[in-house]
């Protein structure tokens, strides 16, 4: 009976110290899902209406195979919370547009997107990446473009 009782003392503590360096190795690992190649985004269309698409290129290098959590915000001198959605950038580097719809109830202004990515690359952690696309002006939906 000592001697079984000898076994499972080792194991246990076999098993705390693999179970340890298990969640070190996830805690302090430099996880880098995604490369992002420019520092701001760039915006494809400066002028956008109210209610329309604001499109944006990412130039990025995914690494991990990781769904992202996006928040975005639409920021001038309020910041205007947008919806929260998945990325969907392809594995490998590549130049991707995305479109963002403009909310018909977002004042006219001069405005920028505030991206929050957030990446769960393991049980135990998220890595967050802010990034920012370039300056757009939002037009009301009733001007007529010359």
């Amino acid at each position: 009976m000592k001697k079984i009782l000898n076994y499972i003392s080792g194991f246990t503590i076999v098993l705390s110290f693999v179970v340890l360096a298990v969640i070190g190795y996830w805690k302090f690992y430099p996880y880098e899902p995604t490369t992002f190649n420019t520092e701001i985004f760039n915006v494809l269309n400066p002028v956008v209406k109210q209610g329309g698409y604001v499109v944006y290129e990412v130039d990025a290098c995914k690494n991990m195979n990781v769904k992202p959590i996006v928040e975005v915000w639409f920021v001038d001198s309020i910041q205007y919370l947008s919806a929260e959605t998945f990325a969907a950038l392809p594995m490998g580097c590549s130049v991707t547009r995305i479109e963002r719809l403009v909310p018909a109830s977002l004042p006219p202004g001069i405005y920028y997107l505030k991206l929050k990515i957030t990446y769960p690359v393991n049980p135990i952690r998220n890595l967050v990446i802010e990034k920012n696309t370039e300056k757009f002006r939002v037009i009301k939906s009733g001007i007529i473009d010359l």
